[in-house]
């Protein structure tokens, strides 16, 4: 069973920076809404151009992104922040677990996958 310290994350949350990138507008929403409970600095964008202007605008704590979105997706806004900075912290939320998508994500070093649709238990315990 998972052991998780809300007051001991909404400690650390609360210095952190959180860029969190979904298009689709109701996820993304409700997802701001929770980390909003816990970090203080949640940057949203709603596409992988978008996070990665707003990654290069400033630097985040950790960044939270969907792999399938228009214009950049995911895979390819990670390669270009871990250009930036290789030891960026990238969780990635995803209904898509193809061994395509895993791979490159294996190779690209994020911290973790968290698949969709996910529970706010297991979402916490990653953070």
């Amino acid at each position: 069973m998972m052991d998780i310290n809300i007051f001991k994350l909404k400690k650390y949350a609360t210095v952190c920076s959180v860029l969190y990138v979904e298009d689709y507008e109701i996820i993304r929403t409700q997802i701001a809404d929770f980390l909003g409970r816990f970090f203080s600095d949640v940057v949203l964008a709603n596409d992988g151009k978008e996070g990665l202007a707003k990654y290069k605008e400033r630097a985040f704590d950790v960044v939270i992104t969907d792999i399938n979105m228009p214009n950049i997706n995911g895979i390819e806004m990670i390669k270009a922040i871990k250009e930036i900075n290789e030891k960026q912290i990238v969780i990635v939320t995803s209904a898509n677990y193809e061994s395509d998508y895993l791979l490159s994500l294996i190779n690209l070093e994020i911290t973790h996958f968290i698949q969709k649709t996910f529970n706010n238990k297991e979402f916490l315990y990653t953070l």
